[in-house]
């Protein structure tokens, strides 16, 4: 799912796939849960402490 508009309903978009920096790895993410903190994303509730997402944002960090 991505987060294309602050408050707007998430999209299920293709995206690119990434690009591997030299101190990085990439691996295959077969399913992703979104959590509370991604709501609050969601909502734009993190801008009081500074954190702006840079959208398009795909949603969720906890893989399986």
């Amino acid at each position: 799912m991505v987060l294309t508009e602050l408050r707007k309903p998430l999209e299920v978009l293709n995206m690119p796939d990434p690009t591997l920096a030299p101190d990085g790895v990439i691996i295959r993410v077969e399913a992703n849960g979104i959590c509370r903190n991604d709501w609050h994303a969601w909502m734009g509730d993190w801008d009081w402490f500074g954190l702006n997402l840079a959208l398009p944002h795909v949603m969720g960090h906890e893989m399986h």
